[in-house]
């Protein structure tokens, strides 16, 4: 009878990016910014480094300027 085998991978983030997510500016503090400015800092923090790295504030307030600039 044919066997089974099992393989388990693991996916690693390579060592450039993770450097990247670590070293990536946080966006500037919302009263310094106007509101384009401010979503564009969030964008781009989005991008460095991805979604889950924003606060529950910085998300709330990605809804409230996404909605408000439409």
């Amino acid at each position: 009878e044919p066997r089974l085998r099992v393989i388990v991978v693991e996916k690693r983030v390579p060592a450039p990016v993770a450097a990247a997510r670590a070293s990536a500016p946080a966006p500037a503090a919302p009263a310094a910014l106007s509101p384009r400015a401010e979503l564009d800092a969030l964008l781009d923090k989005i991008s460095a480094q991805g979604f889950g790295s924003l606060s529950p504030e910085e998300r709330r307030r990605l809804d409230e300027l996404s909605q408000r600039l439409r």
